[in-house]
């Protein structure tokens, strides 16, 4: 049973996409967005 890897690159920047909740500030129009949106039944 063979397998095949990705190739390893330590100079890869990130393993994941950075969060949007790392890098927006504090009261952004996008968390007031999100909480309307829970409350709405759709």
């Amino acid at each position: 049973m063979s397998r095949t890897f990705r190739e390893w690159n330590p100079d890869q920047s990130w393993l994941f996409p950075p969060s949007p909740q790392d890098w927006l500030p504090d009261g952004h129009l996008v968390y007031f967005l999100m909480d309307v949106s829970e409350q709405l039944d759709l």
